[in-house]
């Protein structure tokens, strides 16, 4: 059975101490990987919203999986599949964790967590992020990056087929450089998304309700 908090909360890791000192190298590139870095960047900044079906594993070999949404800027939506009662929503602040079966509540900055340059409102290869590491897999490319303004709130790095492009996955590492993947399927891009699934409202007014109790 995966540690769904500790996965969870993988993707929403306060700045990575254990990467505070390490200077960050941007990756040498070829001319050919900077052209399809551009590529790359173009599609991903074309998708202003998106859902899709997940999987989420962990180091230790476990497995969840879920419905996720995201609406640029800053906006996604995890929610794990039943019987676990497990959210997880951005609404381009801050990033809310919620757990009703185990009373777990968590809330962060959206700027203290490697997704944060996955949902920007625009991503720049090169400019708001630094590019670590450019690998070319069969049929697919894997970019790694940190973010420019802030290298030490972790690494994302994101893989995404080639013809046609389309994001398939993701790495979160954490502050123990454990890694958290997830992989994405039925993807639906561009399509409408009610608001209120960002909405953290009612699971924030949750949680101050159960601390009120206990």
């Amino acid at each position: 059975m995966v540690n769904r908090r500790a996965c969870v909360l993988a993707l929403a890791t306060l700045p990575f101490a254990a990467h505070a000192q390490r200077r960050v190298e941007p990756a040498r590139l070829t001319d050919a990987d900077r052209a399809d870095l551009q590529r790359i960047e173009a599609y991903l900044n074309g998708l202003r919203t998106l859902e899709a079906r997940f999987l989420q594993l962990s180091d230790s070999g476990g497995m969840i999986g879920g419905r996720f949404s995201l609406s640029r800027p800053g906006r996604m939506r995890f929610e794990y599949d039943a019987p676990s009662q497990i959210v997880m929503i951005s609404d381009g602040a801050q990033l809310l964790y919620d757990d009703i079966d185990n009373r777990e509540h968590t809330i962060v900055p959206l700027s203290q967590t490697p997704l944060a340059a996955f949902a920007a409102e625009r991503l720049g290869f090169g400019t708001s992020l630094i590019v670590t590491r450019f690998e070319r897999l069969a049929s697919a490319f894997a970019v790694t990056v940190r973010q420019a303004s802030d290298p030490t709130q972790g690494e994302l790095t994101l893989q995404v087929t080639d013809r046609p492009l389309t994001l398939q996955s993701w790495v979160v590492v954490d502050a123990q450089n454990l890694a958290t993947r997830v992989a994405l399927t039925s993807l639906s891009p561009n399509v409408q998304i009610p608001a209120d699934r960002f909405d953290v409202g009612p699971y924030a007014l949750r949680a101050l309700q159960g601390r009120r109790r206990d």
